[in-house]
This record gives structure tokens, sequence and C-alpha cells, in this order.
């Protein structure tokens, strides 16, 4: 038999080829020719069990190849590849492409231990298990995330999401344009440019030496060596390590050298330029500050707050501004204290000595309701003088109103009144007779102490 290497070599095969084998079903066991497709199909079905388009893997006893978790998509290389389980992950997992999980047919959980970072430009995550999406974003403290665009989740179970957040306290959110959750120090640039030192306005909380600047470029955190108080709202802040870029309007952060805090839990800042420095507190809307420890803050001073249905209010209801319903404005109730005091116009001789007095008011919107208590004793002669009452507020028109009674026997008339006001110092309501006469100084019985009481009523 000639060696084999001696035969004609055939370079391309068609599957019609023969080759020598034994026969190992006959007697004696005998030489027999065997196909080289009979060979294929020989192998395929006794080491393959997978069906297309599942990409195959061996089975328990590692004797035949079955279907995988993983399947081949019908586009691919273009539209990839699918996984029908979870994906356990002990080290890094670099995606360059988009990673897509759908919890359905072709794929459930991602399970990943260490940090995971996606999308393009430049993230940092230094905290344990983080996890940033997006473009520059921070994020340094443990069990945090951030997502979008140039957020600092820098407080251990934090979030920040939208354009240029950040969330410093322990379990505090910040979400949408700007919103500081938790952080030490925050105000708003004045300009744009490139420097070592800038100019900030709107500071809410503490920006001082020796603390940090976090920009809205994550790269470019720097030390504070300076800052400059300039009496008018603004600070001009000095920093080291070289100049950082910084944006008009856009927010800056403030933090201590250890940004991965555990403090300030629980506060969270949702909107427009919100802001939420204190304890456990809420800012919700376009330039909110809830800076007080369990505070929550609706809006700024120009935003405008809707209740869809009842409002229930638990405690005490403060309204610092205007407010309607149904279109139509609520009055301002005030409320508070004066010394009333009797006097005479023009100035005459008599002089009043007390010995209580003692005035409450009460003002819904520009209607005035003055009560007041005065005693004492009066001496002097002004037979001509009229005596008047002094007022809690400047009255809009000439004719107060009201009642006034005294308890003591100084007065020749009671029950009286009051007629017009005065603009001069010592003036005030006129009191009246119970005919309508201006009370003088001649009505009044100096021998005796005099007991007043009554109210006023008028518009300030």
């Amino acid at each position: 038999m000639a060696l084999i290497y001696t035969y004609k070599e055939k370079t391309s095969l068609t599957g019609t080829e023969l080759f020598v084998g034994t026969d190992m079903d006959q007697y004696k066991k005998p030489n027999a020719s065997i196909k080289l497709s009979s060979m294929r199909e020989y192998i395929a079905d006794t080491s393959f069990e997978g069906a297309s388009p599942f990409i195959p893997v061996f089975d328990a006893d590692t004797t035949k190849l079955s279907n995988s978790i993983i399947q081949q998509n019908t586009n691919n290389p273009v539209d990839g590849i699918s996984i029908g389980g979870a994906i356990d992950a002990v080290t890094n997992i670099t995606a360059t492409g988009d990673v897509t999980a759908v919890n359905g047919v072709y794929s459930n959980n991602m399970s990943i231990t260490g940090n995971i970072t996606a999308g393009g430009g430049t993230s940092v995550v230094n905290g344990a298990r983080g996890a940033a999406f997006g473009n520059n974003n921070q994020v340094a403290g443990d069990d945090a995330i951030a997502a979008g665009h140039g957020n600092h989740s820098l407080g251990h179970d934090s979030a920040s999401f939208g354009h240029g957040s950040s969330a410093a306290g322990h379990g505090s959110i910040s979400a949408g344009w700007y919103a500081s959750a938790g952080n030490e120090g925050t105000a708003i640039y004045t300009s744009s440019g490139t420097g070592s030192t800038f100019t900030v306005e709107q500071l809410v909380g503490t920006a001082t030496t020796g603390m940090y600047v976090y920009p809205f470029n994550i790269t470019e955190r720097r030390l504070i060596t300076n800052v400059v108080d300039n009496g008018d709202g603004t600070y001009d802040i000095t920093i080291d390590g070289g100049g950082v870029q910084y944006y008009e309007d856009a927010r800056v952060f403030f933090e201590s050298a250890s940004p991965a805090r555990g403090d300030q839990n629980g506060t969270v800042a949702i909107g427009h330029n919100a802001v939420s420095l204190g304890f456990a507190s809420v800012a919700i809307g376009r330039d909110a500050q809830a800076n007080g420890t369990n505070v929550v803050a609706l809006g700024g001073s120009n935003t405008q707050v809707q209740v869809g249905n009842d409002l229930t209010v638990a405690d005490a209801l403060t309204v610092n501004g205007a407010a309607t319903f149904n279109g139509n404005s609520f009055a301002e109730i005030t409320s508070g204290t004066w010394t009333p005091a009797l006097g005479t116009n023009p100035g005459g001789s008599i002089v009043y000595t007390y010995t209580t007095q003692t005035g409450n008011w009460y003002a819904v919107g520009d209607m005035v309701i003055a009560q007041f208590q005065i005693q004492g004793f009066a001496s002097g002669v002004s037979g001509s003088s009229i005596v008047t009452i002094s007022m809690p507020h400047d009255p809009a028109f000439d004719e107060p109103g009201g009642t006034i009674y005294d308890a003591g026997t100084g007065f020749s008339v009671k029950p009286i009144g009051f007629g017009r006001s005065f603009s001069t110092s010592d003036a005030g309501a006129s009191i009246l007779g119970v005919n309508g006469e201006i009370l003088t100084a001649a009505d009044i019985n100096f021998s005796q102490t005099f007991n007043l009481l009554g109210q006023l009523i008028y518009k300030k």
C-alpha cells in the first residue's frame, strides 16, 4: 500500500469524498468506504442538540452541545445577541454600543457586583456599587447613581438626575435643571469664562476657604483658597490647582474634602434651580428653597402651585402673600397690639395720668378692628380742646366708627362714639357725645377718674 503523502492532495471538498474505515458491524470487521458527508451527519446527530439561532453550549455531561440562553438575532451583527437569563459579572462589563435589558422573552435580570458606567463622554464612579449613566457624571457615594449630564451624586445612597444637579445628603434625591439636595453650599455663576477666580450670587448654605468647588465639569474639582463677600449679594471665589470653566446662570456646589457624606438625610430637590439643604427637607418647583429642618417648599416667588383636589392642612396655614379662591382674593389677616392714649386737638393744658393702657387690633385686608381700655386721671383745663384717642394705623378716611363706654364717672356722657380723625402726631379719632356733638375738655369732670373701654372700626 502506498504511503498517504504520496497520493495527490484534493484541496476542495464536496462531501462525496471517501475515507477508508472499518465496518465494526460485520464479521471479521472488513474495510469499508466512508463518505465525508456521512461523517458530517453522524457528528451533527450525536454531538449537537441545539437549534438556530441559539448559540450552543455543552450540556451537563459535556458530551453534547445544546441551546444556551444566548441567541443570535436575525439581522446579526446589526442587532447583536439576546440573553434569556441573568448576567452575573464579577468584574467590569464594557460596552461600546447600546445595552438593552428587557424583562420578557429575550432577557431578564442583569446582576453586576461592581460599578456601572454607561454612556459617552467622561463619567467617574468612585463609590462602591455606584452607577453613572450619560455624560460627565460623578458618583462619590456608596450605592449611589447619577444619570443625565453633569450630575453629582456625592452622598451615600443618593441619586441625581437631569442636568447639572447634585445630591449630597445621605439618601438624597435631586432631579431637574441644576437642582441641589443636601449640599453644604451652592450658588449661581454671574458670568461665563475660564479662570481660577470667578463670581457667584444667590449663595445658599456655606462657601468658605478649605472647602471644594464642584463645578459642572466633574474633572475640575478644586480647593477654595479665598472667598470675598462683595457686600452686594455676590462673592468672589479663588481656587487652587488651575482654572475651571464656568457658565453664566449655571449652578456650582461647595463641599468639604470628603463629599461621600452620611448626613442631611433624605433631602429632596426637584425642578429648575430647586434647592433643599435642610435635614429631611423637600423643595419642589422652580426656584423652590427648603433650608430648614423638615421643611417642604413648593415653588419660588414666581411659581404657581395648583392643587387638583382637596387640600388638607394638619396644622397652621401661613400665607405670606395674596391668596385667591375661584378667582376671588383672600384678604391678608394680621393682628397686633398698641398703646392707646388720649389727646387734645388743638393742643391744650390737659394732662392725662394713666394706670392702664391696653390695646389689641385685628386687620382683615385694610379693615381694622381695634379694642382698647384706658384708665387714669385727667388734670388741667382747656375747655375748647377736642378730646381724641390714638389709633393703631393711620385711617384712609376721616370717619372712623365704633363705640366707647365710660365705666367710670369722669365723662359726662355715655355711651359715646367717634368722629373725624386728625393727621397731627397727637391726634386720632375725636370722641363724640351721645347726640353727635364733639366731646371737648369742658365736658370732662376732672375731679373723677376715667375708665374707657371700646373699639374702633375703620379702613387703614
